[in-house]
């Protein structure tokens, strides 16, 4: 029947499960007495195998019944049972699902749900947890262990009740029933776990591919230390099997990474496959000649750096061989390089020392993509594609997920879109650079977090590393930041600022054997390799990370940061005097710590230049002294906050405790009120806002002259504090409008407005407008007069409606509907705010950003502390909700800005609002707005300005550009619509402007 249904197969197929069975079978005949796989209990030679295989195949039948193409679930650990039942699958037509015992049962209950097998082969170390979970997931047929001569079953095949199956057994008219070897699931902590299918056809040529590489023959002994459920131990098992070689099983997870180097020599193991990460712990205390015994050893799973290779070949046999090696279990091998000593030492272009992982193999062809899937230039880095006929068929059930990774490529073949990140040097190495899992945005702005843990790892007496992005609470506790995104505005005004929950950088740090690390002289090394927003917040150091039993860094075992105080480089100091008690105790809420010293720096507790101003300004707020940073006079610590404080405090002449001074603040203003309306004005600070005065608190200046400054500044802008505003109640809009129009006939004439209104006429006659530049000078007028007046009497929903005049209306639609968030770049205008209130965004927080006036847009020491760094934070979380973030963003000076000839002066448009929409992935959208003769206020919504180029800074201008465009083409109608102080610049430009 097997022989029969491969004659009538497609030519593609020809490398099928029979296939591969018969080469096995050859093998058995020539070889039957010889070793062929062995663990720490017993040892089968090839013909016992054989016959274990054939008594686990005729169980299966009995279990599943006839019918070829169903799914084996394999509950094993590193046992010979484990291979036979791989074997015994293989000859009774189903594919294999094997699955990792050390995970917890929810995780099994899960994949094996998904799975839908039939039968179950387990060992008898894990009888009693199969049928648990049998029974949990609904009852299987038949679990079966085999070997011993014994076969229990669980359950009984008639009892079973069938699912219901929303998609067939075989899933992809191109997989048939003996084209599928196996479901090898890559992760089980996702929503729906992931399937990967794999055929025997690539089965079959990454044995090939590994025997040839290795020079792996019969009578060589193989170590298998890979987990079964990883696409990695296809080369071991395989490879071995179909050599002829001896499969010797080590169990990494029960036996210790330290044993293994003594178990290599015990056993004389030639050849070995290693994850680079167990290679590294292995390394460690290994000296040169340590494994002589060993010939040859495959190395994958992360970026391998030349001093590693060095090291490991040292210890090797003095002719042995490296192989480092590329791969994805959708893949198999994508790349691999042979290194000998000495000529390892190959080209290295990466900073922390890594090497490329090779050239592609034959079969497979490498694309380097932009994420528009064009291909990139030689050299620049981008996604990696991997075209091949021998792809995994896609993904168990998940038709959606298949399309969206596996495409069509140009030439018509398959296309595969990896994780992986990097480039195709101009030798025709493939390098890798990270990993789109590990792109990760703090604070708006990506870090590539396995560029961090190459920093770390780059470092003297670091054994081990990892990186990931945790959400701290209030409470202390740390999350994952894929678990618990929160954000937006809260009322919590301390010195955490809105901070309550935020999310961080951890670092957890294995130190080399008997180096003693701590996070001040962690956090000094990597300030010289990073940029300051990549540095970790918090450095755990730990003993030894976890690890998943295929040696690859467990991440979810990470221990959590907790709330003890970090291993500083000075030791812990408790506070002399009160003020130092309560900076302390401030600290200590700010960063979740249980205690803070006194010579404790800001910086290694976890703190960065953003949350340095937000804890000056919340000091501030609660004691009323103003604290600057230049007066901090070195790196800040509780001691030096508090003899500022005290300084401050003496100056003052109160010379009490903080507590008394932040009361003293706060009673300061008491007694004072503020008016409804613009009618019965009390107190100095009330009067000065009705006046369109912003007070600075405690003004040197005398009242007189405050007021007569307040008085001249409320004349030139007249009633644009209050307006037609009785009782408290402005006037409705048309009405407003029309007293707005008079009273602006009369007052524009006056000297007090020729000036302003002078810059109007030069650019109506420098347009060569035609329309009667007196409509321009009143529009003007009233554009810039009476604006808290609009504000409130477009309060009411129908006026606004009325009033508010909307163009590209389903453009704005579309962009509400996307769900992501939104960068409004707006022109100088009051009445802005009205867009938080349209019916579109409405439901949508709102951030309000303006541009810093020099340097760059987020510049600074971690590219976040600048004068407006805290709307620039607010601006991001906002974002990250998919909220709606405000910021005029047309002209003005600056170091990095795109000047461009705008109606005959020169004009320079600032980076701001592209680099903020390209850090934290919104929409980048320009809004005009203007006024109109009738009283209506217009908002002209253009579609989102995008940019093609290959790099972030690189689209950043030119996003700009075309803004820049926007705006000159633009401004015929908007010039008498803004600001007297910007329609003055642009049309006589200050230096640098």
């Amino acid at each position: 029947m097997t022989g029969r249904r491969a004659s009538k197969r497609d030519p593609k197929f020809v490398m099928s499960r029979p296939v591969l069975l018969a080469r096995f079978r050859d093998g058995v005949a020539a070889r039957p007495t010889a070793p062929a796989v062995s663990d720490a209990v017993r040892a089968l030679d090839h013909a016992a195998l054989a016959r274990a295989s054939a008594r686990v195949a005729e169980a299966i039948r009995a279990a599943g019944g006839e019918e070829p193409g169903g799914r084996v679930v394999l509950l094993c650990g590193h046992r010979v049972e484990a291979i036979a039942a791989l074997l015994g699958a293989l000859e009774a037509d189903r594919a294999i699902v094997p699955l990792p015992v050390h995970e917890d049962d929810a995780v099994l209950a899960s994949l094996a749900r998904d799975a839908d097998a039939r039968v179950w082969v387990v060992d008898a170390s894990q009888a009693a947890r199969a049928r648990a979970l049998a029974d949990a997931i609904g009852g299987a047929a038949a679990p079966a262990i085999a070997l011993d001569d014994e076969l229990v079953v669980f359950g009984s095949v008639g009892s079973r009740a069938e699912p219901e199956r929303s998609t067939p057994d075989r899933p992809d008219p191109l997989v048939d029933a003996d084209a599928l070897l196996a479901i090898l699931y890559t992760s089980g902590t996702t929503a729906r776990p992931k399937g990967v299918m794999t055929t025997a056809a690539s089965a079959l040529e990454r044995a090939r591919q590994y025997r040839e590489a290795s020079g792996l023959t019969a009578g060589g002994r193989q170590a298998a230390i890979t987990a079964w459920h990883f696409a990695a131990s296809l080369p071991e098992v395989w490879g071995a099997l179909l050599a002829g070689a001896e499969l010797c099983l080590y169990d990494a997870r029960e036996r210790g990474v330290d044993g293994l180097p003594e178990w290599l020599r015990e056993r004389g193991i030639g050849w070995l496959q290693l994850p680079v990460s167990m290679a590294r712990r292995m390394l460690v205390g290994l000296g040169p000649g340590a494994l002589a015994g060993v010939r040859f050893v495959s190395i994958s799973g992360d970026r391998l750096r030349r001093r590693e290779a060095v090291a490991l070949l040292e210890a090797m046999a003095p002719d042995g061989v490296l192989l480092h090696t590329y791969g994805s279990s959708e893949t198999n091998l994508i790349a691999q390089s042979a290194l000998r000593l000495p000529d390892v030492d190959c080209p290295v272009e990466s900073e922390a020392g890594f090497l490329p992982v090779g050239r592609p193999v034959a079969g497979k062809r490498v694309h380097v993509l932009d994420e528009h899937g064009e291909a990139v230039a030689r050299g620049a880095i981008g996604r990696i594609a991997v075209e091949s006929p021998l792809l995994s068929p896609g993904y168990w059930r998940q038709p959606e997920r298949t399309a969206e990774r596996f495409r069509r490529a140009q030439a018509g073949g398959r296309l595969f879109l990896t994780d992986d990140f990097g480039r195709l040097r101009l030798d025709g190495c493939l390098e890798l650079t990270g990993r789109d899992t590990t792109q990760v945005k703090v604070r708006g702005m990506r870090v590539d977090l396995a560029a961090v843990e190459a920093q770390l790892l780059a470092l003297d007496g670091v054994a081990g590393a990892a990186v990931a992005l945790r959400t701290r609470s209030a409470g202390g506790a740390a999350r994952d930041g894929e678990d618990d995104r929160r954000g937006g505005d809260r009322d919590r005004r301390d010195v955490r600022g809105d901070r309550d929950d935020d999310e961080r950088l951890v670092a957890w740090i294995e130190p080399v054997a008997g180096v003693d690390l701590d996070t001040t002289g962690v956090r000094r090394a990597l300030q010289r390799r990073l940029p300051a927003h990549w540095l970790p917040a918090r450095f755990v150091f730990v003993d030894a990370l976890p690890w998943t039993p295929s040696g690859k860094l467990d991440r979810r075992r990470l221990p959590d940061p907790g709330s003890e105080r970090p291993r500083l480089g000075v030791a812990f100091a408790p506070p002399r005097d009160e003020r130092e008690t309560w900076v302390c105790a401030k600290w200590a809420e700010l960063f979740a710590l249980e205690s803070v010293g006194r010579d404790d720096d800001f910086f290694d507790l976890g703190g960065d230049s953003l949350l340095l101003l937000e804890m000056l300004t919340g000091i501030e707020r609660e004691t009323g002294r103003p604290i600057s940073l230049g007066a901090l006079e070195g790196l800040p610590t509780p001691a030096r906050i508090a003899a500022l404080l005290r300084r401050e405090s003496e100056r003052a002449g109160a010379g009490g405790a903080v507590g008394a001074d932040g009361d003293a603040a706060g009673r300061e203003g008491e007694g004072r009120s503020e008016p409804e309306g613009g009618i019965g004005i009390a107190g100095e600070g009330a009067a000065l806002r009705y006046l369109g005065v912003r007070a600075a608190p405690r003004a040197k200046a005398s009242l007189p002259r405050r007021l007569q400054r307040g008085l001249k500044q409320s004349l030139r802008h007249p009633l644009r504090g209050a307006g037609p505003i009785v009782f408290g109640r402005p006037l409705a809009y048309e009405r407003g409008f029309g007293l707005h129009r008079r009273v602006a006939r009369v007052l524009a004439p006056l000297p007090l407005f020729r000036g302003r209104l002078r810059a109007i006429d030069a650019w109506h006659a420098r347009l060569g407008l035609d329309a009667d530049p007196a409509r321009a000078r009143l529009r003007s007028f009233m554009a810039n007069t009476w604006g808290e007046w609009r504000l409130r009497a477009l309060e009411d929903a129908e006026a606004f409606a009325r009033t508010v005049a909307i163009e590209g209306g389903e453009q704005l639609d579309a962009l509400a509907d996307s769900g992501r968030g939104i960068v409004l770049v707006v022109t100088h205008v009051y009445w802005n705010a009205l867009l938080r209130r349209l019916p579109a965004l409405r439901k949508r927080p709102f951030a309000l950003v303006r541009q810093p006036k020099g340097g760059r847009f987020g510049g600074g020491e971690d590219a976040v502390a600048t004068a407006r760094a805290e709307q620039l934070q607010t601006a991001v979380r906002v974002l990250a909700q998919g909220g709606v973030a405000l910021i005029a963003g047309d002209a003005g000076r600056g170091r990095e800005a795109v000047e461009i000839a705008f109606h005959g002066v020169p004009r320079r448009f600032r980076l701001g609002a592209a680099t903020l929409a390209e850090s934290t992935g919104a929409l980048l959208v320009p809004v005009f707005s203007r006024l109109e003769d009738d009283g209506r206020i217009a908002f002209r919504f253009e579609a989102p300005l995008v940019s093609e180029a290959e790099t972030p800074p690189v689209r950043i201008r030119d996003r700009t550009e075309r803004y820049a465009a926007l705006y000159a083409e633009h401004w015929p109608r908007i010039f008498d619509s803004l600001g007297w102080k910007n329609v003055r610049r642009a049309l006589d430009p200050p230096e640098g402007w």
